[in-house]
């Protein structure tokens, strides 16, 4: 079980690998082919990164049964963040308002 486990493993880090460097390589995409797409799809989900697999995923039918929980959770990855930038952006303008200097570290800066 292990050995599967860590395939599924090596699959999610070659498609986030894909994502995040936004590269078509068909290598990564023969070497998805051959994982349980939905143990790496819940693996996502427990790391909290599904909705960065929504590009890569979305244009090849064999992910299209798992496509619905990918935009599911893409579409409350964008709604979290449009709120942390408006409630950002309430609370410096507040500070600014109170002629309070404030520099945004983390989060939507």
């Amino acid at each position: 079980m292990k050995n599967i486990l860590f395939k599924e493993e090596q699959c999610l880090l070659a498609l986030l690998n894909q994502a995040l460097v936004n590269r078509d390589s068909s290598e990564e995409i023969v070497e998805v082919a051959e994982c349980d797409i939905s143990r790496v799809v819940e693996m996502a989900r427990k790391h909290a990164v599904v909705s960065l697999l929504y590009d890569v995923l979305q244009d090849n039918s064999r992910f299209q049964r798992y496509m619905t929980t990918v935009k599911i959770e893409a579409k409350k990855t964008v709604l979290q963040s449009y709120r942390l930038l408006f409630l950002t952006r309430y609370v410096v303008t507040l500070f600014q308002e109170a002629e309070i200097p404030v520099i945004v570290l983390k989060g939507v800066a």
